[in-house]
């Protein structure tokens, strides 16, 4: 957030939508933080640890944009 001019975008798991608004407004001195859209993302088995060669999983992408004092 410190160097980016606009806005920064990213993905994140859906489940986790109000902890991800309520950390970056509270962490990381964001003027706003809104959902673009949700999508499905096909995760790949990366580790060994992994138990199915792959998951499709609900993400949201991200628009926070910094706020410069």
């Amino acid at each position: 957030m410190k160097v980016a001019s606009q806005a920064v975008y990213s993905l994140h798991k859906t489940s986790t939508r109000e902890h991800i608004k309520r950390a970056e407004l509270r962490d990381f001195n964001v003027k706003s933080a809104e959902v673009i859209c949700e999508l499905r993302y096909d995760l790949l088995k990366l580790y060994k640890f992994h138990k199915q060669k792959e998951v499709d999983i609900a993400v949201d992408l991200w628009r926070f944009e910094p706020r410069h004092d």
